[in-house]
């Protein structure tokens, strides 16, 4: 697989660390996010500090991945995506 993208050997625990890291810088933003505007101390506040969560992880997906918000839920998306929400 790596030989149809052109991906080398040494580039893959490259792109292993880069995505470590991104995903370590994201962890570490929404906590600080947390203990920043002292979101853990009651349940309304713990709710806040989930919600933050989902246009972070927009804005990581979009601006740092550069990838489709539609590979959050499957990894190769493509044409076959569905366009209606039929169930068949």
């Amino acid at each position: 697989m790596a030989h149809e993208t052109g991906e080398t050997a040494t580039s893959k625990p490259a792109r292993r660390a880069r995505r470590m890291l991104e995903a370590l810088a994201f962890v570490a933003g929404w906590v600080a996010i947390g203990y920043g505007f002292d979101l853990g101390k009651t349940l309304n506040r713990q709710c806040v500090y989930l919600l933050i969560g989902i246009p972070l992880t927009v804005v990581f997906q979009l601006a740092i991945r550069k990838r489709p918000l539609r590979e959050l839920w499957v990894r190769a998306s493509g044409a076959s995506w569905p366009r209606s929400r039929s169930c068949s």
